[in-house]
């Protein structure tokens, strides 16, 4: 699925390209919960961080705009797609990791939106 950033909507899109690259990569990890956690009781428990991971050069969506995710920090938001309101939901960061784990292999999709989902977060084309 892409990401229409003018209506804030996940559309359908089609990948045009897939740039396949092969070494020793180190993936950056960058954990993000809801800013508004919202909780059906009066129990303190906050939700369980979702991990993105990807190289430290690939762009994401910030508050602020686009920025690699190497080059985030704590506190800045990121956005989830949320099906349940058929939108995006802010989520801060509340962890980074320089290198989570190395693979051998990485790909990078350049889509007609310009824009793609992974694990319900908005990442960008490079």
């Amino acid at each position: 699925m892409g990401y229409d950033a003018k209506t804030k909507r996940s559309i359908p899109t089609h990948v045009t390209r897939i740039d396949t690259h092969e070494g020793d990569f180190a993936l950056s990890g960058v954990w993000v919960t809801p800013v508004n956690e919202l909780t059906a009781d009066n129990r303190n428990q906050l939700a369980t961080p979702t991990l993105l991971e990807a190289t430290a050069n690939h762009p994401v969506l910030t508050a602020s705009g686009r920025k690699s995710l190497g080059d985030v920090q704590v506190g800045e938001v990121l956005y989830h797609y949320d099906a349940a309101i058929q939108g995006v939901s802010a989520y801060k960061i509340v962890r980074i990791a320089k290198k989570v784990r190395s693979v051998n292999k990485v790909y990078n999709l350049v889509t007609e939106s310009g824009a793609y989902l992974i694990g319900d977060m908005v990442v960008l084309d490079k």
